[in-house]
């Protein structure tokens, strides 16, 4: 007799993938929905029609090339929360950055961003993270106080220079919470953390540290002003030397032999030499180097030091 064969139906287990109903162990793995990472790819230009970029939710483009973001396009990606751009060499920020308006988040650390005016520009930004630009102004009064929502800024490591301009500006976000101004020349005047605790009352973490608040100070106390704080009564001055040029010493002249030499003195000078070419030790030219450091500073009156030297 013949077998009887049996057709049995399979389960459906959708559309085959990579050839197959499961993806092999070393396939790249995928981003989740929103989720568009290109950081650390090689860009040189924004990438405009990249794959699900019209979705994006957070759009990491860390690490590249890139040395601009393209007005009028951002403002095009309504699901936009997050953008990451950190380790570019971006100089402007795009001006429709304030038509995001789902935006919460901003990392552009570590480029060559001037004008910071558009980062506070968002109507739901909750971070901003500028530090190692060349930021060496706060935008203008009415962008700042727009910033309703700002939590979190960090500007560490820019070129912020007044204190009380700085402190007048970030006084007018009242949701501040966490401020990061360590890098600053501002932040080297002294008292700088006692006057931004006494402008920005509500701030909670100032340079990484939290804020011990003092339960038995008065509410309605005055702010403290940097030029209320005591002088500094030490300066440390730190001196890298990165790069030395020198040029050798000429070497000594021969010995010179007199004419009138005697026997004793000729065979004394003779032995000399013969030690010499033995491989004995020729006598070290020391040289003393000498340095002078000028400073001054504007806590301390300005002033002037001198440093000493070295062999």
């Amino acid at each position: 007799t013949t077998p009887r064969r049996t057709m049995v139906a399979m389960p459906e287990t959708g559309a085959p993938r990579f050839g197959g109903a499961e993806p092999p162990a070393d396939a790249p793995p995928t981003s989740p929905p929103g989720v568009v990472n290109l950081g650390f790819t090689n860009l040189k230009q924004f990438p405009a029609g990249a794959k699900g970029m019209k979705g994006a939710v957070d759009l990491n483009l860390q690490g590249n090339s890139l040395d601009a973001l393209p007005d009028g396009y951002l403002s095009t990606l309504h699901a936009l929360e997050s953008l990451t751009v950190t380790g570019n060499q971006i100089r402007h920020l795009p001006k429709d950055l304030g038509r995001c308006e789902r935006l919460q988040t901003l990392y552009a650390g570590a480029n060559n961003i001037c004008d910071a005016s558009p980062a506070f520009a968002p109507p739901c930004i909750i971070h901003a993270g500028l530090a190692h630009n060349s930021i060496s102004e706060l935008p203008p009064p009415d962008v700042m106080s727009g910033a309703h929502a700002m939590l979190s800024l960090d500007l560490n490591h820019n070129n912020l220079t007044s204190l009380p301009r700085a402190l007048a500006s970030l006084a007018l976000m009242p949701s501040l919470r966490s401020l990061s101004l360590a890098g600053n020349p501002l932040a080297l005047v002294p008292g700088y953390k006692a006057a931004v605790v006494g402008v920005l009352k509500e701030l909670q973490i100032l340079d990484g540290e939290h804020i011990e608040v003092d339960p038995n100070a008065d509410p309605n106390a005055p702010a403290k002003k940097p030029e209320d704080a005591p002088a500094p009564q030490s300066v440390t001055l730190r001196i890298a030397i990165t790069d030395v040029t020198y040029a050798a010493d000429p070497p000594p002249p021969p010995p010179t032999r007199p004419a009138s030499a005697g026997g004793d003195e000729a065979a004394a000078m003779a032995a000399a030499e013969g030690e010499a070419a033995e491989g004995g030790e020729a006598p070290q030219v020391v040289d003393k180097v000498m340095f002078f450091v000028q400073y001054s500073l504007a806590g301390c009156g300005g002033g002037s030091g001198g440093g000493g030297g070295g062999d």
